[in-house]
């Protein structure tokens, strides 16, 4: 619900991954666009970063209602950052065993789900860790950034290495073992399961 673009301003190359409610939001039958009459690139109409600075730093507009925010304001979530809170975790607690580290990104207007529909996660699994077997309601989609090991999802085994994209359906057992220390993103339908209290897990 908000105007926006997709592209690359840079000179580097980039991979673009979407994670949408399309199937969810066209059952409801709430889909729609309106485009620019010139079909161009929409304008910036703020400074690089902005969102980061009004929203990313535990801070927000004072006068600013959560009611009359209607998306996620803070569109950048930088991975140097959640990179090194993963390294903090690690730096001072053990892993969790069947989640590894694992945090949640969330909306800083009121620390829900990152998207109203969609939940998204950052995880390390240090090398030589194995988590223990859980299922959970949730299809969840499993980016790897850094690292090497294996997903078994009922019990076959999929390769992780930088760059693959592995899917652990509904209710499927997962575990995750570290070759070396490996960093995945991943995101679900947590948010819409639990607003519609359909959302469960299982740790074996």
């Amino acid at each position: 619900m908000l105007w926006h673009d997709h592209g690359n301003e840079t000179d580097t190359p980039m991979i673009w991954l979407d994670g949408l409610d399309i199937p969810l939001v066209q059952m409801l039958d709430g889909s729609f666009a309106e485009h620019r009459e010139d079909r161009g690139a929409m304008p910036a109409t703020r400074e690089a970063g902005d969102s980061n600075f009004r929203w990313g730093r535990n801070l927000r507009p004072a006068r600013v209602e959560a009611s009359s925010v209607r998306a996620n304001p803070l569109f950048i979530y930088p991975f140097e950052e959640w990179r090194e809170s993963l390294e903090v975790m690690r730096r001072s607690d053990d892993p969790h065993p069947h989640d590894a580290y694992l945090m949640e990104f969330v909306n800083p207007v009121d620390g829900g789900s990152v998207m109203s529909t969609i939940s998204a996660f950052a995880r390390l699994a240090p090398a030589g860790f194995r988590t223990q077997p859980m299922r959970s309601t949730d299809g969840m989609v499993h980016v790897v950034v850094e690292g090497e090991g294996t997903m078994s999802i009922d019990g076959k085994d999929y390769d992780l290495k930088p760059g693959e994209i592995v899917v652990s359906p509904c209710w499927s057992e997962r575990i995750i073992a570290a070759q070396s220390d490996l960093l995945l993103f991943s995101f679900s339908d947590k948010a819409t399961q639990e607003k519609l209290s359909l959302w469960r897990e299982h740790l074996s």
